[in-house]
């Protein structure tokens, strides 16, 4: 019974040809442990920005359809390190959906073998921490979709906006509002307060360009605020997220 869950949940990976499985484990051999990323000081870190676009809202029966992603190094954005790609799609979404992210039934059609794109995205983002803001559904379909096509979740470390800009915020400006509500803010409140503008939402490479500009601004904080290196700007959102939940 525990088995055909996890089918049900993951589905069985796709097999790989050898030299994607040769991808696959370099890959993973590639990953640092949170405590290894600890020690990297915040004007040497590389961080991935990473934004998905789905079949829908559910995480753990929609599909995965596109991704998105920029590098912020140190506190700039790279515009000329991102990635952007659209998954291959047996059965497209619906057209409420579609009218959602704008991509066209032709273009998840067309798009590419679902294996290739997770392998070059997870080449792309390297040993890098992901970052994401409401990381949770992010991560949760990326894993899914590395766990049904890569036979793995790969394990990699995020970091969540939505957890760290307010525990920053709240520190910078001692607010008793943005304290008690910061974390239920949407991206969009972050965006329009530090007046970044975003050329289309809800789509994968614009929303993760929008986020990146957001995680630069918040790095630019964590450094006046004495945060010396990555470790320190994980552990800070993590606290939050815990306090939230009490």
């Amino acid at each position: 019974m525990a088995m055909e869950w996890l089918r049900h949940l993951f589905g069985n990976p796709v097999p790989l040809s050898g030299l994607q499985c040769s991808r696959l484990r370099a890959i993973e051999s590639n990953i640092p442990a949170p405590s290894e990323l600890s020690g990297i000081g915040l004007a040497q870190a590389r961080w991935v920005v990473a934004d998905v676009e789905a079949s829908g809202l559910n995480v753990w029966n929609d599909q995965l359809i596109a991704i998105g992603a920029v590098v912020v190094a140190g506190t700039r954005v790279h515009l000329g390190e991102s990635h952007e790609v659209v998954l291959r799609q047996t059965k497209i979404s619906s057209q409420d959906n579609i009218l959602i992210h704008r991509i066209s039934g032709r273009d998840q059609q067309s798009g590419v073998d679902a294996v290739e794109a997770l392998l070059a995205f997870l080449e792309f983002a390297g040993n890098s921490p992901l970052v994401g803001y409401h990381a949770s559904f992010d991560q949760i379909m990326l894993e899914r979709a590395c766990k049904k096509y890569l036979g793995t979740t790969i394990g990699t470390t995020w970091l969540d906006l939505a957890a760290l800009a307010p525990a920053l915020v709240d520190t910078e400006q001692g607010s008793a509002k943005t304290q008690a509500f910061g974390h239920g803010y949407p991206l969009d409140w972050w965006l329009q307060r530090y007046r970044i503008e975003v050329s289309a939402r809800h789509n994968a490479a614009a929303d993760a360009l929008g986020t990146a500009q957001l995680l630069g601004v918040l790095l630019s904080i964590a450094e006046k605020q004495g945060f010396a290196n990555v470790g320190a700007v994980l552990e800070s959102a993590k606290d939050y997220a815990w306090l939230r939940r009490r």
